[in-house]
């Protein structure tokens, strides 16, 4: 029989803060081959950190040992859901030292899951808490090892990428542009030579038409009127 927490992988690396009263914590999940682990630790000046753990029998006691894996995935689900949605309080919380305390995830309509949680040494306590340090430190080095990093900022691998495609584009359309510049250059630019199959212009066209005399410059069109020569007599007649 396989390991159920096979289909556990939904609960490992989740962290949340939970709120207990005026005291607050925060909650780490993790899943290994043979079990999934809980780890507690209280902020402020009384800080110490606790831990429990699942084992196989654990989940056959909640579920069943005869689960299927996919019914094993979905509870699974479930109790990440709690984390995620803040499903979880700590109960039997005192301040006295090597106290165990519980921690309980609630889904909605099923039955809450317990997970009681033994506290650590402060070796131990401290060595975790380097080891989640070195974690963070690793993967900030894909954000210019920026410890929070910036909501808005772009990989600079993305933003090349997008860079060199614009480029690519602009490159690849250069010579239709000049094609279609040339194309209109010579279009309206005139050629000074006249075309073979034009006849030639008649010189009488060419030369300006002579106004009639008496002819209108008002109503060129308009016909001219006959001057007829008029003789007087003289006086000595």
């Amino acid at each position: 029989m396989s390991s159920p927490f096979a289909q556990f992988g939904c609960l490992d690396e989740l962290i949340q803060v939970v709120y207990q009263n005026f005291d607050r914590f925060v909650l780490i999940s993790s899943v290994a081959d043979d079990e999934w682990t809980l780890r507690v630790g209280l902020s402020g000046t009384q800080g110490r950190w606790w831990r429990g753990s699942w084992k196989d029998n654990d989940v056959y006691e909640a579920i069943g040992s005869k689960a299927s894996p996919k019914l094993q995935e979905i509870f699974a689900q479930k109790l990440a859901d709690c984390i995620i949605q803040k499903n979880v309080s700590i109960s039997n919380w005192s301040p006295e030292p090597e106290t165990q305390i519980k921690l309980t995830l609630s889904p909605p309509g099923k039955e809450p899951a317990h997970v009681p949680l033994t506290e650590i040494s402060a070796a131990e306590a401290a060595s975790f808490s380097t080891q989640v340090f070195l974690d963070i430190a690793l993967r900030a080095q894909t954000r210019g090892n920026q410890l929070y990093g910036s909501e808005m900022s772009v990989p600079t691998a993305i933003g090349n990428a997008a860079s060199t495609s614009n480029e690519a584009s602009r490159n690849s359309k250069a010579p239709e542009r000049e094609n279609m510049v040339k194309q209109k250059e010579e279009t309206i630019k005139p050629t000074g030579k006249r075309k073979e199959s034009e006849p030639p212009v008649p010189v009488e066209q060419l030369q300006p038409k002579t106004r009639a005399k008496g002819a209108s410059l008002a109503n060129p069109n308009k016909k001219a009127r006959k001057y007829q020569a008029q003789e007087f007599e003289s006086d000595e007649d």
